[in-house]
This record gives C-alpha cells, sequence and structure tokens, in this order.
C-alpha cells in the first residue's frame, strides 16, 4: 500500500555559497559529501547513520563518471524545514550553482567547478519517519540531476517522455521492448500544479521479471509505506534508473537486483511457507523432483527426510 507522501523535486537555481573543497578526491571519482550544519545537534545525532547509509547507498551504485567529466562528487548541504506538515512532501532536493558542461554532460557545481552541488530539504514534521532512509535515497537521486537536470541534457522534450539513450534501452529490456520513450510523471495537483518530468510515472502498470512495479522505483513520486528493507521490491532502484543515471554522466554498476535466496518449505513459491505449502510440498516428496525450496534439509534429495524440517519451517520452530 502506498501512502500519500509526494516526494517532490525543485531545481535550486541559485549560488550556494559552500566553502573551498577541502575533501575533494581524485576528478573522476564519484563521491558524496553531507553538509548537515544546518540542522540542530539533535537532528545531526538522529540523522548520522540515516547518512552514512545514504553516502554508502549511492557511492556503491555510482562507481564515477562518465569518461571526460573531471568532477569529484557532490556537495550536498542538507536542512530541516517546516514544508507542509505530517504525511505529505516528506522532504524535496535538487541540484544548484554554476551551469557547467563536462565531457558532454551538464552538471551545476559548486563555485570552483569541481563538485556538484545540491541541497536537501527535509520536512521537520516528518523527521523521524521510519522511511527517513529511503527518503533520503531519493532525494539524493534528484540532487544528483533525475529528473532536476533532464531538461538541461536533452533528455525529456516532451511532457512525460523520457528518451536518454541508456535509459531507454534498459526501459526496453526491462518492461517493454517496443517502447520509444520511457514513461515520467505528467500530472496536474488539486492546486493545479503540473507536475512533469521529475519522476517516472507512478501510473506505469508495467512490472520486470522479478514481478517489481516500476511504479515502485525509488524514482517514482510517491513513496511506499513499506520500507525497502523490509521489501526489496518496493522503492528498489530499477535498471532503468540506473541508465539513467549514465545519461546524466555517471557511470554505475550494471544491475542493483540481488537475487534473493530461496526460502526453504516455500514449495509453492509465493515467498512464504504456509499450510498452502503442504500440498505442493508432498508432490515433490511424491515424485522425488527436486526444487530447492522443497529439499528442506539441504541436502541435495528431496525426501522423507525433508519432513520434519519441512514441519520446522511451517510451524515456526
Amino acid at each position: 500500500m502506498k501512502s500519500n507522501s509526494l516526494l517532490t523535486c525543485i531545481i535550486f537555481v541559485c549560488v550556494f555559497a559552500l566553502g573551498s573543497n577541502a575533501q575533494a578526491q581524485t576528478p573522476g571519482v564519484f563521491e558524496v559529501r553531507f553538509n548537515d550544519s544546518a540542522l540542530t545537534s539533535q537532528q545531526q545525532t538522529e540523522l548520522a547513520p540515516t547518512l552514512a547509509a545514504t553516502k554508502s547507498y549511492w557511492e556503491t551504485i555510482i562507481t564515477g563518471y562518465q569518461p571526460g567529466v573531471n568532477l569529484d562528487g557532490i556537495d550536498i548541504v542538507v536542512e530541516a524545514a517546516a514544508i507542509d506538515g505530517p504525511n505529505g512532501i516528506l522532504a524535496q532536493a535538487g541540484p544548484g550553482g554554476f551551469r557547467v558542461t563536462r565531457g558532454g554532460f551538464t552538471f551545476l557545481t559548486d563555485r570552483q567547478f569541481n563538485s556538484s552541488a545540491g541541497v536537501v530539504t527535509i520536512d521537520t514534521a516528518d523527521f523521524s519517519t521510519n522511511l527517513i532512509l529511503d527518503v533520503l535515497k531519493h532525494e539524493v537521486g534528484h540532487a544528483l540531476g533525475f529528473g532536476t537536470l533532464f531538461d538541461l541534457n536533452d533528455l525529456s522534450p516532451d511532457p512525460g517522455e523520457y528518451i536518454g539513450n541508456e535509459g531507454l534501452a534498459a526501459y526496453q529490456i526491462e518492461y517493454d521492448s517496443s517502447a520509444t520513450f520511457v514513461p515520467l510523471q505528467n500530472d496536474t495537483l488539486p492546486d493545479g500544479t503540473r507536475v512533469i518530468n521529475g519522476h517516472l510515472d507512478e501510473n506505469n502498470p508495467l512490472s520486470d521479471a522479478f514481478g517489481r512495479a516500476i511504479g515502485d522505483d525509488l524514482m517514482s513520486p510517491i513513496i511506499s509505506n513499506i520500507t525497502n528493507a523490509n521489501n526489496p521490491s518496493q522503492n528498489f532502484l530499477s535498471d532503468t534508473s540506473l541508465a539513467i543515471m549514465r545519461d546524466l554522466g555517471y557511470e554505475t554498476i550494471a544491475t542493483t537486483y540481488v537475487v534473493p535466496p530461496p526460502v526453504l518449505g516455500d514449495a509453492n513459491l509465493d515467498g512464504f511457507v504456509t499450510f498452502s505449502d503442504i500440498a505442493s510440498f508432498i508432490g515433490f516428496l511424491t515424485t522425488g523432483e527436486y526444487l530447492i525450496q522443497a529439499d528442506c534439509n539441504e541436502d541435495g534429495d528431496v525426501n522423507f527426510m525433508d519432513i520434519a524440517p519441512f514441519i520446522s519451517f511451517l510451524t515456526g520452530n
């Protein structure tokens, strides 16, 4: 079930007064650097583990820059402000600074022109939400340019349509082989505000080969109430979103999908061990046909030796 928490993105076109980049890394090596000095001491303490996890996440996803991009990462100011009260807009973010072109890609950078720059603002009313890690991962995606730098890089010339080469090719493999564009958000809010091209299309009904709906992608506008940590099919980063980051000038890992380990006892392959598995388990037991989920004692065969551990899994003992 999805909440009504709209994750918005805003392009910050002002020049941020970021200090000299004393922590600069080797050009072309990607690093996320957070500046949380705008937060209270209590907020800094509360958010520190989440910022560390967000930093690690994106540095694992993005491995560097495309050839010719001599930047060294992104400096992100983290703020907290009253936005719209509980359970509405959880946070907002975007890149900002000086417009520069590197390696054929357009970025907004700090005053030294050696780092991308951005701001993430968390609604104080939602500061302690259990979804804060997924929220920050989403907002850093905007600070890196997802949606917010599409126009500057000529990636979405028409409303609701993304045409970047890498993103479209990944979408064709992952969701729709006949697609001529990746569907993006194209909504009119109740107050009449038009929200275009900032996110993937929340209403896209397609799912990938693993059953993950693209509407549940981390870069869709509405965040799931179930965290990615509790369900990897929620608030996940699709290969399409990964490829879009490459269109924006980053090098990335090939995929974020990790094949989950088999659930022993899950003979009907629904992801859980329940009484609904009994008939399927007996079927494998009778025929001797091998299924790793039915091989409850993990000895390489499905036979009567699997009955006792199956019962244990079934009863939770």
